[in-house]
């Protein structure tokens, strides 16, 4: 298993700053107290709108460098920080998605997670070709990238996130 960016990536954004988390051992039935992640959220929205906070500031400040309309394509952590703060809640996807969406909301950081034994080889983020046609594994549809865009690309085509910092999973139990 490996976990790679292109080189075009670490070209075209030499600021960027990557961390991967391997985990063994997790099960489903455990649900992870998120009490104080979603508190540490609700600190930082206070009065503030997602966007006022630098870490959302920063990925605005790459779509925008890839072509692309920031207010149109947010991060996954935007996105999660703007339906938390619209809601008051996220909704329970999976015990580990639900950690890793609370500690994205805590932090304003996007996070992907994988199933490993689901994936064969491992991960290169790259910028993908602008007649690529991929499976959006949460709605089962395919759909045409930007050129410019970032994407995922794992092994298993289940895997495959539209933008650097989507929250993909591939078949988690």
């Amino acid at each position: 298993m490996y976990f790679q960016h292109a080189e075009s990536i670490w070209e075209q954004f030499p600021e960027l700053r990557a961390g991967v988390l391997f985990a063994t051992g997790a099960n489903n039935g455990d649900a992870a107290d998120l009490a104080s992640y979603f508190a540490t959220a609700t600190a930082r929205l206070d009065g503030k709108m997602e966007s006022d906070l630098p870490e959302i500031q920063a990925w605005r400040r790459t779509f925008s460098k890839m072509g692309l309309k920031p207010t149109q394509y947010r991060c996954a952590a935007e996105s999660l920080l703007r339906r938390y703060r619209k809601d008051g809640e996220l909704p329970s996807i999976h015990p580990i998605i639900d950690l890793c969406n609370a500690v994205s909301l805590s932090f304003a950081l996007p996070i992907a997670v994988f199933d490993l034994d689901h994936l064969d080889g491992g991960i290169e983020v790259r910028l993908c070709a602008a007649s690529q046609a991929r499976d959006s594994s949460a709605s089962n549809r395919s759909f045409a990238v930007k050129p410019s865009k970032s994407g995922l690309e794992p092994a298993a085509k289940s895997a495959f996130g539209a933008r650097s910092g989507s929250i993909s999973t591939s078949n988690l139990p």
